[in-house]
């Protein structure tokens, strides 16, 4: 929760698995206050912002998602910067799979990663034939 109303997602978490087309928002509810699915309070998502550079084949852009719900939600949001901080590890936070072969998570998961600088993250990028990195792309 970044806002009362707002959750910051992934957008490869509005995309269906069977034809990597978006869910249409009638179908998908966000469930808020658990640490393990379906625990928590259901709330209806009723609009989601993607930004256009997304691909649902790929994912590797813009996959980001800002979903807004029809209520607000009473919870503390999260700190996304803190610009005092001069640390360069990040948290990352979600129910996703742990490997390729492995089932969706059933609690939520979170671990601490490291920044890569800019020049690092640009080199990858060359280096693994997908162009420059976007500038609103962090590694």
């Amino acid at each position: 929760m970044i806002a009362p109303r707002v959750i910051l997602s992934a957008a490869h978490c509005v995309v269906s698995w069977e034809n990597n087309e978006f869910l249409d928002l009638g179908t998908m509810l966000a469930q808020v206050g658990g640490v393990v699915r379906n625990e928590g309070k259901s709330y209806e998502i009723v609009q989601a912002i993607i930004p256009e550079i997304f691909d649902t084949q790929s994912g590797l852009f813009g996959d980001i998602a800002l979903l807004e719900l029809s209520e607000n939600v009473n919870i503390t949001t999260a700190i996304l910067h803190d610009t005092n901080s001069t640390s360069d590890m990040l948290t990352v936070i979600g129910w996703g799979f742990t490997s390729n072969t492995s089932a969706l998570s059933s609690s939520l998961l979170h671990t601490l990663i490291e920044r890569l600088p800019d020049e690092e993250c640009h080199r990858f990028h060359w280096n693994s034939g997908l162009g420059d990195a976007p500038v609103d792309h962090f590694c």
